[in-house]
């Protein structure tokens, strides 16, 4: 996350600025105030074509820490974020069949929740517990740090109540940082009695017990639906900056002669190892990119076209219509003439 060409791309949707900026109002901060050294002013907050940069969301929880009365402002306003905020991210979050799935989606999927945070889920024994770490390069015992991390833990507590009810409460919360001086608004608003400070890691430890509940919203067809439509997004917000854009418009100029990445490296004027390590630092690959482009033409086909399955193989460059086949279930769970009838 450090790359600056990724904190300055404007591809997030603003809710959570739009949040801060609320709760700092209650505060007495004025939303000019909150949005100072941003570039954005309070009426664009509510433009669903505005899409902020990380460097935007950063200023604003900058100034957040800076202007807030109350110490707590994080954890109040992490507890205010529920799933209706994630759009059709949240929407699929709710409809998995178990928690466990939910989770597992939600990891797979988080770039599409704006994170300020790395997240991981691990299982040991009767213990489960959120991972969480930040994913700018901050100084632990800065006070930016900290909200951020606070930010997330409620954020957690509030989408697991969201899944399941009152009984999404950690048994523990451990944070990296020293016990600032609300420690016990942790409590409060995290619901739990034991939290721990200066441990090694970030983590909101659960009854793994929990993971196999289901979602008050379950419904499979639903989750299958947008996590169709997720994909779609993840792969457009992959593709939509950065040197992975520009490779993926190479790919798409003559789809079905895809050029190998020695050829893309050429006609963006570097060499293939420089190349490769770009699109390292922008979290992709070429053959990540190719299958986005191949994935994303082969939906078209299926949906838009009546082109048959083997011709649809050839015009992707797959050497057969079984190569296809696979690939095109690796994407996206489904036979492509299952994909066609649904």
């Amino acid at each position: 996350m450090s790359a600056q060409t990724t904190l300055d791309e404007r591809l997030y949707p603003p809710y959570k600025v739009a949040l801060l900026v609320d709760v700092l109002g209650e505060d007495g901060v004025a939303p000019g105030d909150a949005l100072r050294g941003t570039g954005l002013d309070p009426a664009m907050l509510t433009d669903p074509a505005v899409r902020i940069s990380y460097r935007q969301l950063l200023a604003v929880c900058q100034n957040t820490v800076a202007l807030a009365r109350d110490p707590a402002i994080a954890l109040k306003a992490g507890r205010r974020i529920h799933m209706t905020n994630y759009g059709l991210y949240g929407y699929a979050l709710v409809s998995h069949r178990t928690i466990r799935d939910s989770f597992e989606f939600a990891v797979r999927y988080h770039k599409l929740a704006t994170p300020t945070v790395s997240m991981r889920m691990r299982e040991d024994g009767p213990l489960a517990a959120w991972v969480i770490e930040s994913a700018f390069e901050l100084d632990r015992a800065s006070a930016l740090y900290r909200f951020i991390i606070e930010f997330q833990l409620a954020i957690n507590l509030s989408l697991s109540k969201d899944m399941i009810g009152e009984q999404a409460k950690p048994t523990e919360v451990h944070a990296v940082f020293a016990a600032p001086a609300h420690a016990a608004a942790y409590e409060t608003y995290l619901e739990c009695r034991s939290c721990f400070f200066e441990r090694p890691v970030n983590e909101v430890r659960f009854d793994a017990a929990l993971l196999d509940a289901q979602p008050s919203l379950a419904n499979p067809i639903t989750a299958a639906m947008l996590r169709e439509t997720c994909d779609r997004l993840l792969s457009e917000m992959r593709t939509a900056s950065g040197i992975a854009s520009k490779v993926h418009a190479v790919l798409l100029k003559n789809p079905g002669q895809f050029p190998d990445e020695e050829a893309v490296a050429r006609e963006l004027h570097m060499v293939s190892r420089t190349l490769r390590r770009k699109l390292a630092a922008e979290g992709t690959s070429y053959k990540r990119i190719l299958d986005e482009v191949r994935r994303q033409l082969a939906v078209n086909y299926l949906r838009e076209t009546r082109v048959s399955i083997e011709d649809i193989a050839v015009s992707l460059g797959f050497s057969d219509a079984s190569s296809f086949r696979q690939a095109f279930k690796r994407w996206t769970g489904k036979n492509p003439s299952d994909f066609r009838t649904s």
